[in-house]
């Protein structure tokens, strides 16, 4: 402490204290101050007041001592108990920390300073630093911890937040995380666990260190050990140690092994507990290898399995079998939706979606074969996959019917069906609530998102054979029904990703560009020519034009879909300027031409002609023969050898996705 703090207390002093009382204050404070100092000057460390009147707690040689208010030199004052006393150390010396009780829960935060458990003076071990409460982040810290003192023992109980939410973890999420951050220690016998996992059932303490798990009665003495890993669940007033490894529950209050039946099917090796349900199951991985060649000498690396199924197991509180499931992906949580308690199983890992998929836990063991792995998974009740390119828009699949809030705080109606696809909106990411938006009808649902474009495009496809119809939604309203659909021919999404191309009932080809139909379903064949912008740095507005086909000709159409050139050319070809090639099956009447954007028509004259190759530019640098276009990168050296597509690769540097595309 400084000069300036002992001026700030004697002035707050002067001011706030009635005068008559303002000498003595002063006098006991320099009195304290004084001492202070002088045992600091001594060599005494981190000097602060004890509990007690007129004692001071110090550190010097590396023990912890108590001193009376007017004495110079150190004494031991009592042996303590092993663990009585928890003590904070921070700018102003260590703090006596007060212990909670059954009334009253004090809590500390490990940002507060650093933490020791005191031990006795007449011991070797003068005190403990409790290491794992100093955190390098303790700024940021909200965690909290209660000191205990019981008649057998003191403890440290330590409550982890959730990482991002104020609430204290729920005792559930605590002993299925089981955080290291407990300290317990026996008063009667040398027993001391620091950095362990705690957990109390009536007369009962387990202790789990990461390794081995301890189950001890308040004596201290050791009625059950395991080296397996473990879950806790408490059913009515029960409380059982899970450890799905072996197969195994072990009743606490009666302190008793249960083997749990059925686990010759599988061997399980996870838990998880909801009201009167367990889950015991076993994820299944992809194995994954990277390989690599290290001087000849062939290696590999292992990656990251992602979880391909999860096959398992649900009892009731007696452990009696509810069923049996295979399901694609790995289990999240367990949950109440209207009464009926669920599964919910994500498959992030599996698919190039999120998919949450929710399967009742007493419902029967409906199984779908899977033609690719030759294996049966279950069929969800409901599951929910995020539509690709449209933030809080979910494709909901579901053997129930749709109603028009699927809100998981009231539940569906449990009335089976066969499995449809509808779309839906998710209202409260927190509530998981799920407003339709379009009914569940559909075999399956295909999002089409376009660049740039704030409008809604999907289909509805129905059918799984080759006659396939699908409904084109746009901004969720249908704009095509009923038409024939092919995957990736009948509505498709250019490779430009600026507009979709769909194909009606009569096999005619139109454009969709910004929720409408810019090129109505009047052409046999349509292409999408874009120009290409360099400069990226500038918005600018898109320039395209459409080259349509009656099936043997060729005209264009402007970008409002106008017929502004008639369909009578055998070619018709544009680079990325829109520089047009007009072939009129007359190889010696070749014309170029460009769009006239104010008149919305295009112009275009006969083109000059060099050894039967077009001449694009005045200096005779850009050519056409026919087929592809050439640029002259040396009069000298003659014409280069480059497709159109190669000249501009090469003059992009090699960035392919900067390349000018049809569709």
């Amino acid at each position: 402490m400084t000069r300036d703090f002992f001026d700030n207390i004697r002035f707050k002093i002067e001011t706030n204290l009635p005068r008559e009382l303002v000498a003595s204050a002063k006098f006991m404070f320099d009195t304290m101050m004084f001492q202070k100092e002088l045992l600091k000057h001594l060599g005494y460390e981190n000097i602060a007041p004890f509990h007690e009147n007129g004692r001071w707690f110090f550190q010097k040689d590396g023990k912890f001592n108590v001193l009376d208010n007017f004495a110079q030199k150190s004494y031991i004052s009592y042996s303590h108990l092993q663990g009585d006393i928890l003590l904070c150390l921070d700018n102003d010396g260590y703090h006596y920390c007060e212990p909670s009780n059954k009334g009253e829960v004090k809590s500390y935060k490990p940002k507060d300073g650093k933490y020791f458990f005191l031990w006795g003076n007449d011991s070797d071990d003068q005190y403990t630093e409790l290491k794992y409460l100093d955190f390098y982040d303790k700024e940021f810290s909200e965690d909290v911890f209660d000191f205990v003192q019981e008649e057998n023992y003191v403890a440290i109980n330590y409550h982890k937040k959730k990482q991002y939410a104020k609430a204290h973890m729920s005792e559930v999420e605590r002993w299925v995380e089981k955080p290291l951050m407990d300290t317990i220690i026996s008063r009667e016998k040398d027993i001391c666990h620091i950095g362990v996992f705690t957990y109390y059932f009536g007369n009962k303490i387990v202790v789990y260190d990461g390794d081995e798990l301890i189950v001890y009665d308040k004596d201290f003495n050791i009625l059950y050990e395991s080296y397996c890993d473990f879950e806790i669940w408490e059913v009515n007033s029960i409380s059982y140690l899970l450890f799905p490894y072996d197969g195994l529950a072990y009743e606490l209050s009666e302190g008793k092994e249960i083997e749990i039946p059925e686990g010759d099917e599988c061997q399980w090796g996870f838990a998880k507990t909801y009201k009167d349900i367990v889950v015991l199951y076993e994820k299944n991985h992809f194995p994954i290898q990277d390989y690599y060649d290290d001087e000849d000498d062939w290696s590999f690396e292992s990656q990251e399995t992602p979880v391909r199924n999860t096959i398992g197991h649900v009892f009731d509180a007696s452990f009696k079998l509810l069923r049996k499931f295979n399901v694609v992906g790995e289990i999240s949580t367990i949950k109440e939706i209207g009464g009926t308690i669920v599964m919910k199983v994500n498959s992030s890992l599996i698919e190039d979606n999120d998919t949450d998929a929710y399967y009742n836990v007493k419902g029967t063991d409906i199984t779908r074969h899977n033609d690719k792995t030759d294996e049966d998974f279950s069929i969800p009740d409901i599951s929910f996959r995020h539509m690709l390119g449209y933030e809080d828009l979910f494709v909901v699949k579901t053997k129930v019917p749709s109603s028009d809030v699927i809100d998981f705080t009231k539940g569906t109606k449990e009335h089976y069906m066969i499995e449809k696809c509808g779309v839906y909106h998710m209202e409260n990411w927190h509530e998981e609530k799920y407003k339709k938006i379009i009914d569940c009808k559909y075999d399956y649902i295909k999002s089409l998102p376009i660049e740039d474009d704030e409008n809604v495009y999907y289909v509805g496809v129905i059918g799984k054979d080759e006659d396939n119809t699908c409904d084109l939604f746009i901004n969720h309203k249908i704009k095509l029904q009923g038409i024939p659909f092919n995957k990736g021919y009948s509505i498709r999404v250019l490779e430009n990703k600026k507009f979709i191309k769909f194909t009606n009932f009569a096999g005619n080809v139109g454009i969709i560009r910004e929720g409408k139909f810019v090129l109505e379903p009047l052409y046999q064949d349509v292409k999408v020519y874009i120009e290409r912008t360099l400069d990226y740095s500038q918005e600018s507005k898109l320039k395209f034009l459409f080259v349509v086909s009656d099936g043997e000709s060729y005209g264009i159409c402007s970008p409002s879909g106008k017929l502004i050139l008639p369909i009578e050319y055998s070619t018709i070809d544009m680079d990325d300027n829109l520089c047009i090639i007009l072939d009129k099956y007359d190889e010696d009447n070749i014309e170029i031409g460009w769009y006239d954007e104010e008149h919305d028509s295009i112009v275009h004259e006969t083109a000059e002609m060099e050894d039967g190759m077009v001449l694009l530019d005045d200096e005779g640098d850009y050519i056409w023969d026919g087929q592809f276009r050439y640029t002259k990168e040396d009069r000298g050296t003659g014409w280069e050898n480059y497709s159109r597509e190669d000249s501009i690769y090469d003059a992009l540097g090699g960035e392919m996705d900067a390349i000018w595309n049809i569709d």
